[in-house]
């Protein structure tokens, strides 16, 4: 609990720049403006407002807008005063992360002093993940969803466990629900957390099925339904963005044209952690045993059927942008706990082998190149898309070797 409070107050200080500056960034007054709307009544709309003429008519005029009202409906509160809003993406990284603690105390904290250091390295992972640090800084939409999916798949695994904690599903249906409710694409989080329950044994799987995904679904049902009332289409445009759509704005042109393999590259590339946490997961997986295993196949099986449906959809002309992998950051973070859950597993030799001492100093490596990444995002608050190491240690240090 210390160890926790204690990284999370770093973490928050390390925002106090980001609390400083005024929106800027065109999103930023798109949901500023979306608050704005449904505080007077008006609705999920940008119809009538300003920034609507700075905008594409083809994505944006419309009676009720691209996405559900859930991430609006956040910053209500705070339209009095708009700048003040980035403390939701804030909070909600911090949550993103609590979740990750929840999941990592469960399976790596006891007495012992290896366990504390496992944990300790879960912990500074999940608050200074560096896509997760990019989005926070800014009034977007993405750390809402990394929170909302981190804390549903968090509970999901404790109510997995042996114990069946009822209160852990019914969270987990709710913030699946308002994941969905903020953007449809989280739909796709359904299917492995459906799975999951399906595979267990006995009769209540089919209740726990129902008080999973019906919420999300009747969310989905009513958003589909009044969003093809005011607009005449069952899918918005930002699925796939027509090409003429493309043509007339080249902003938007520059984003879809992006390498096919895009988003997994970029994880890699800003998220080290993920390129040792995956492969090793796809090894321990056969390892582990019991609630270890769920948690690996679980977000694993999540993090590779997102990364896969975002790949898909970037082949129809999809925006690719980097913050869309947020909400996948939070299970990685329960991924690197179950790998290392599983190097400590009981059954195993109680003295790590050379390569598995080799791989945890890998991953330490790996979580300082992310932490360094996240601060570097909190402090170039003007970048409007994450930069890797591959340009940021050149930029800092490539006078040294002219």
């Amino acid at each position: 609990m210390l160890a926790t409070a204690a990284v999370a107050l770093v973490s928050i200080f390390f925002h106090w720049q980001a609390l400083q500056r005024t929106p800027s960034n065109t999103d930023e007054f798109i949901y500023l403006s979306l608050a704005r709307s449904l505080s007077q009544g008006t609705g999920n709309t940008l119809q009538g407002s300003l920034i609507l003429n700075a905008l594409p008519p083809e994505m944006y005029d419309h009676p009720v807008f691209n996405h559900p009202p859930g991430f609006p409906l956040l910053l209500v509160p705070f339209v009095a005063a708009p700048k003040n809003a980035v403390i939701v993406p804030i909070l909600a990284l911090c949550l993103a992360a609590l979740s990750v603690a929840w999941v990592g105390a469960k399976f790596l904290v006891d007495r012992t002093l290896t366990s504390r250091l496992l944990f300790l390295m879960v912990l500074i992972a999940a608050f200074f993940d560096p896509i997760l640090s990019f989005c926070s800084r800014r009034i977007w939409m993405d750390g809402v969803l990394a929170m909302w999916i981190g804390i549903a798949y968090a509970a999901l695994i404790f109510h997995s466990s042996s114990r069946r904690i009822p209160w852990a599903l019914v969270l987990a249906c709710l913030c699946l629900a308002a994941a969905v409710g903020t953007k449809i694409l989280m739909a796709v989080f359904l299917v492995p957390a459906a799975v999951l329950i399906f595979l267990q044994s006995g009769q209540q799987k089919w209740r726990d099925l129902l008080i999973l995904c019906v919420p999300s679904l009747f969310v989905l049902a009513v958003w589909e339904f009044v969003f093809h009332a005011a607009t005449g289409q069952w899918l918005p445009k930002w699925l796939s963005i027509d090409a003429d759509v493309l043509r007339a704005h080249p902003f938007m042109a520059a984003r879809a044209d992006q390498p096919l393999l895009f988003f997994p590259m970029m994880l890699v590339l800003l998220c080290p952690l993920a390129a040792l946490t995956i492969p090793a997961a796809c090894l321990f997986i056969r390892k582990s045993g019991g609630e270890v295993r769920r948690v690996i196949a679980l977000t694993l099986s999540a993090i590779l059927l997102y990364v896969g449906v975002l790949v898909i959809l970037g082949m129809g002309g999809f925006s690719k942008e980097s913050r869309y992998l947020s909400p996948i950051m939070p299970l990685l973070g329960m991924l690197f706990a179950g790998v290392l859950a599983a190097l400590r597993n009981p059954h195993a030799e109680s003295v790590l082998t050379p390569s598995q001492k080799i791989f945890l100093a890998a991953c330490v490596l790996a979580i300082l190149a992310g932490g360094f990444l996240a601060g570097f995002h909190l402090v170039a608050l003007s970048l409007d898309e994450p930069i890797s190491l591959a340009r940021v240690v050149p930029g800092l240090f490539g006078h040294w070797f002219r």
